[in-house]
């Protein structure tokens, strides 16, 4: 009696071997007929244990399935020639209303504190040739105290630029910056103080390039 019960046990661990062996590892067996570390556990998983395993992986798989599916299709359609077109356009026109100076006449940067106006001695700008800001304002009671220029189309590192007073309400400075193959465009910024409270006044400009 107890050998039939052992013979019955050991065909039935026989059987749920060959399912795990036949259903999972094979699968995943490597070229010298061994099993990765990873599966080698399974050889101790029961025959109802297995089939919980199969059933998750099948509904997962179902999951993601009907996710794909059931995707909004704006998510999976790509930029069309409109949309391309349309923000090429935009660029353009945020890039006309930064580049609003040239310059030939005084630029103006109005804040909380008044407008500012900043000319160039000599438009237009030129790369590798000195420029003359002037930056001025109606009211005296100001001062610059940090000044710098930056490339806005690429990272062209920061060049220090020094404002020194004229008169009341007017600075002036002289500086230059590198050249590029296409036309760049670059943004000064000057930190201003008055009566104790801070300001930055931000002047783009556009340099031809040398191509």
């Amino acid at each position: 009696m107890f050998y039939l019960r052992g013979s019955l046990r050991e065909e039935k661990l026989n059987e749920q071997n060959l399912v795990v062996k036949l259903l999972i590892k094979r699968p995943f067996m490597l070229k010298n007929g061994c099993y990765p570390l990873f599966l080698q556990g399974f050889q101790m998983l029961s025959k109802t244990r297995v089939v919980q395993l199969l059933v998750m992986i099948v509904v997962f798989m179902a999951l993601v399935t009907w996710r794909t599916l059931n995707a909004d299709p704006s998510e999976k359609q790509p930029a069309t020639a409109e949309k391309i077109s349309a923000a090429v356009e935009n660029s353009a026109q945020n890039t006309a209303e930064v580049l609003r100076c040239d310059y030939f006449t005084p630029c103006e940067f109005v804040s909380e504190h008044g407008s500012f106006w900043l000319s160039v001695d000599n438009p237009p700008i030129q790369a590798e040739e000195w420029i003359n800001f002037n930056l001025k304002s109606a009211n005296p009671d100001w001062q610059v105290t940090d000044a710098k220029i930056v490339g806005k189309d690429m990272f062209m590192g920061r060049i220090p630029v020094t404002f020194n007073p004229l008169k009341k309400g007017l600075f002036s400075a002289k500086t230059l910056v590198g050249s590029c193959i296409t036309e760049m465009i670059w943004q000064l910024e000057i930190n201003i103080e008055m009566n104790g409270v801070k300001q930055v006044l931000l002047f783009d400009f556009a340099v031809k390039g040398i191509g």
